[in-house]
């Protein structure tokens, strides 16, 4: 599997604010890494706008994925709970974004 090297957004999400602290993984790069576990395929981006997401259903920024229960999101959508999550990379977001990550997965 190679480095993954993010690119940055510039444009703003679809409630207008400007993303600054957003990196998009590129998508060769999640077919690399989904393929890579071959027994999952993520179904919800857990930290997305409507320009950037990588899943059919995704949690923006509104949401606060820091805020929502992403298992019971899940549920409410009828789908099992496979997340992708690439997270602002802002601090002290980022260490939030890791544990939440964590605390979702138990």
């Amino acid at each position: 599997m190679g480095i993954i090297t993010p690119k940055k957004i510039t444009e703003r999400d679809e409630h207008g604010e400007k993303l600054t602290d957003q990196w998009e993984t590129p998508l060769e790069k999640v077919f690399e890494l989904v393929g890579h576990f071959k027994t999952v395929s993520p179904l919800i981006d857990a930290a997305a706008s409507a320009t950037n997401t990588k899943c059919a259903y995704f949690i923006t920024r509104k949401q606060d994925n820091l805020i929502i229960d992403w298992v019971q999101y899940a549920k409410t959508l009828g789908v099992p709970r496979y997340f992708w999550h690439n997270p602002p990379y802002s601090n002290p977001t980022l260490g939030k974004q890791v544990a939440r990550a964590y605390e979702m997965a138990k």
